[in-house]
């Protein structure tokens, strides 16, 4: 089967997109709602406490299906097959309102992301990929790797036969609020921003090598780009030799995009 929309949501994100949000706790509740800055760095300052909320939470994790077809009848076939495959998994049939409710909030995947930077946070999103097979593992492993330093939430999308991409986002505390920034000098402007650089630098590491050590990609469809290159050895290995032949083939100058990806 060949669904036009396949996402698999966390037990967070299943509950946002339910009929019920409020059963979300109060300190989830203000990341996703954009809170006040400091109920929202009150929140940042505890990442392991904001993923052990998350492993509490219900199990069941929503699957959005939707197909389409040259007719009406053809997709409304398919869908039923997939109904069929579902309840074969002991799966419950929601109906069509919980999908439309998932796809009416998936702006909501910003996570208010202005009110998290005005209030001192940091956000990565990161794409990676993996075989099916591996896709739990992984996403267990970059949770336990960076749950200390940032709040990770996963959703499983861009699915294919082979596997799919896990699309991750690290929230984590970064530094003063933009209005204490404001006030203050501009050597303490770029002090809090190279600490902050760094805290987002040690979390995005320890999610990559996470990734690394699970054997999956590093980028699913966003590209590696200049933060995630120093693991693009660990995941090519010896590939990288073809690559580097491969450049000097083609680009004997060293004029096309020199420096990147290790090249």
């Amino acid at each position: 089967m060949r669904p036009a929309i396949a996402q698999l949501h966390d037990p967070l994100d299943t509950l946002l997109a339910g009929a019920d949000p409020l059963r979300v706790p109060q300190p989830l509740r203000w990341l996703v709602e954009g809170a006040q800055a400091e109920a929202l760095r009150l929140s940042l300052r505890a990442p392991l406490l904001l993923n052990r909320l998350v492993d509490a939470l219900p199990a069941a994790s929503l699957l959005v299906l939707a197909f389409d077809g040259e007719s009406e009848e053809y997709a409304a076939h398919e869908g039923e097959v997939a109904l069929a495959i579902c309840d074969r998994a002991r799966g419950e049939n929601l109906g069509p309102a919980a999908g439309e409710r998932s796809l009416q909030s998936m702006h909501r995947a910003s996570w208010a992301q202005a009110p998290l930077f005005a209030a001192g946070a940091f956000v990565e999103m990161l794409d990676v990929a993996t075989t099916w097979e591996r896709a739990e593992a992984l996403c267990l492993a970059v949770r336990r790797a960076a749950e200390g330093l940032a709040f990770v939430r996963a959703q499983f999308a861009n699915a294919a036969p082979e596997g799919c991409a896990l699309e991750l986002s690290l929230l984590g505390f970064a530094g003063a609020p933009a209005e204490e920034i404001a006030r203050g000098t501009r050597d303490d402007a770029e002090a809090d921003l190279e600490e902050a650089q760094q805290r987002r630098e040690t979390a995005l590491a320890a999610a990559l090598s996470a990734v690394a050590d699970e054997g999956a990609t590093i980028s699913h469809h966003s590209g590696v780009g200049a933060s995630r290159h120093v693991f693009l050895r660990r995941e090519l290995g010896e590939g990288i030799r073809q690559l580097r032949a491969l450049k000097k083939a083609f680009d004997p100058r060293g004029i096309l995009n020199p420096g990147k990806l290790l090249l």
